[in-house]
């Protein structure tokens, strides 16, 4: 992608339970351009350094949304066309609202869901120098009813565009 578009994120200092020991978290709403009953999507990065103490980004206490307000519906996985592996979670608030939250982690040397091979990435970045940090990043995108083709290719447009403009936006922050 070719993109000069503005950085995709902005800064907001912020405490949250959701990310327990991130170092920062930054946030930014997204607009759909196209129609068909989606809302802007909410996109959540949070910032872990390995050297901060109590911050870890792999750990049980993250969470990518309230696990006591919403519950999971559906888990999968969708194919990036960068390489990468991005889970999608589509969940349910007590009072029914719904939400499909994609979410994966960006290293230095890697961007994938997969826990395990971010944790092996963290460590070689380490080996290498580095400082094993990373960020994890969320999309989160409201829904009525169930998401028909037509939104889905949106949301999957969506988050392919997100992907990528972080991707850009983070290669000047190693």
């Amino acid at each position: 992608h070719g993109n000069s578009a503005k950085p995709l994120v902005s800064v907001r200092q912020t405490s949250d339970r959701q990310f327990e020991g991130a170092t920062q978290i930054r946030t930014l709403s997204v607009p759909f351009e196209a129609a068909g009953g989606l809302d802007a999507a909410d996109v959540y990065l949070a910032w872990y350094a390995s050297t901060a103490a109590e911050s870890e980004l792999i750990s049980t206490a993250n969470r990518f949304y309230r696990k006591d307000y919403w519950s999971h519906a559906s888990v999968r996985k969708i194919d990036i066309p960068a390489g990468s592996r991005v889970q999608l979670v589509d969940i349910v608030s007590v009072a029914g609202q719904k939400r499909v939250v994609a979410y994966w982690y960006h290293t230095p040397l890697l961007n994938s869901a997969n826990r395990v091979f971010v944790k092996l990435a963290q460590t070689m970045d380490i080996v290498l120098g580095g400082d094993g940090g990373g960020v994890a990043v969320a999309v989160s995108i409201p829904f009525d009813g169930a998401l028909d083709a037509s939104q889905q290719q949106q949301v999957y447009a969506l988050i392919v565009d997100i992907f990528a403009r972080i991707e850009n936006d983070m290669q000047s922050e190693y």
